[in-house]
């Protein structure tokens, strides 16, 4: 609890709220904080201090600095992953404690429940569903491309609120991994849902438009870099039925597959084969 002193002068609460107004208007992106990099068991070794400091010190002057140092070393608590589920659960008592609850800081929350994501289910929200995102994602005409065990997620042409909606879940947590090994682990079945071919398809549309625009030489290598991926994606997926292998074959003529190195090249024309033999019902 606060007690009398700290309520007298108005610290920490409405005081470290205001201090921390105060340094949020004065530090930079590139200010660096003194405690940033300390184990967390030496943090909370600090912060006990500070508070202790701040409930002791008749100062004010003296105070209001202790409150300064005890907000910045909170700033590097909510930084720093906790190793365990006791340390998660301190990160929340002291946000309880330092701030009334409908100020505590929305990243110190976010620090909690990353913790616990990260301890109790592996990082995964318990909450993402990989399939359901996935058909809400091709449905809004996004794509994906996974090439080299990397996921790349391409925006559709238009961007719906849904659509800001899933692209702030994919970053939560580890959702985004989450997401790679469902696409990658998925049976024949449902590698061969409607959804999966059209957002192949939106990706290398999207990815190819991307690439067509005029940009800097930064952004024209990493457009190339992500339409190719997207080829390879699309390219290497089974073809379900004639219309869909057609279709792969138009591409493979439209971005010129066959002057592809070796590397890219063979894996593609062993899953064209592998499309006519089993279109053809040639054992």
């Amino acid at each position: 609890m606060i007690n009398d002193r700290l309520t007298r002068i108005a610290v920490p609460l409405a005081g470290l709220i205001e201090t921390k107004r105060r340094l949020e208007t004065t530090m930079t992106s590139t200010t660096t904080n003194p405690f940033d990099g300390k184990a967390f068991a030496e943090l909370f070794s600090e912060y006990k201090a500070a508070f202790n400091n701040v409930n002791c010190l008749d100062d004010d002057t003296e105070v209001n600095s202790e409150a300064t140092r005890m907000y910045q070393i909170e700033e590097a608590i909510w930084a720093t992953p906790a190793a365990d589920t006791a340390e998660a659960h301190l990160k929340l008592e002291i946000a309880s404690r330092d701030h009334p609850h409908s100020l505590i800081p929305e990243h110190a929350l976010q620090s909690v429940l990353d913790d616990t994501r990260r301890l109790l289910t592996g990082g995964a929200s318990p909450l993402f569903d990989p399939k359901l995102w996935l058909a809400l994602w091709t449905q809004d005409g996004g794509g994906y491309a996974v090439s080299c065990d990397q996921l790349n997620i391409v925006k559709p042409a238009t961007v719906l609120p849904r659509t800001v909606e899933l692209l702030a879940e994919i970053e939560q947590a580890n959702n985004r991994d989450v997401l790679k090994a469902y696409i990658l682990n998925r049976d024949d079945s449902e590698a061969g849902e409607p959804n999966d071919w059209q957002g192949l398809c939106n990706a290398l549309e999207t990815a190819t438009a991307n690439a067509n625009q005029p940009s800097d030489d930064e952004t024209c290598d990493r457009n190339a870099d992500i339409q190719l991926k997207a080829v390879q994606a699309l390219m290497l997926h089974p073809a379900k039925d004639m219309a869909a292998f057609a279709h792969k074959m138009e591409k493979f003529a439209e971005h010129d597959c066959g002057s592809y190195s070796d590397q890219i090249k063979d894996p593609i024309i062993a899953t064209l084969l592998a499309d006519t033999k089993r279109l053809a019902n040639i054992a």
